[in-house]
């Protein structure tokens, strides 16, 4: 009885890893792309003049992102990119200073730790 309910089990476990991985991927394919980062209380239409503009992309092992100039489309590598859940972190070089974001349907919601706190939004 007890050899039967290891067989049942086994296939359930590999089945539920196999799920979890496969919706870590979609949410990192989900996460990449180009975002703006604006204040909190600012509209994302149309999109402020004083923002940051950020680029994330999926590389082996995980995710990677760059401060994108606008004026010249030059990428400034950030350090480190990671979603685990809803909730976004990445840390930039300069500072350091790292951003702390949580899902909030469409966008991200969170604050700018550095030399001072700012409550920000990601947005598309």
């Amino acid at each position: 009885m007890q050899a039967m309910r290891h067989a049942l089990l086994l296939p359930i476990l590999l089945g539920g890893i196999v799920f979890a991985l496969a919706a870590n991927q979609a949410d990192t394919a989900a996460i990449t792309g180009d975002w703006h980062l604006i204040g909190a209380t600012e509209s994302a239409t149309p999109l402020p003049q004083h923002r940051v503009d950020l680029r994330i992309k999926q590389v082996d092992g995980g995710l990677a992102g760059a401060i994108l100039n606008r004026n010249n489309g030059a990428e400034i590598p950030i350090t480190s990119v990671e979603l685990s859940g809803d909730t976004l972190r990445v840390q930039m070089a300069a500072g350091p200073a790292t951003l702390v974001m949580t899902r909030k349907g469409d966008h991200f919601e969170g604050s700018w730790t550095g030399s001072a706190e700012l409550r920000l939004k990601l947005v598309r």
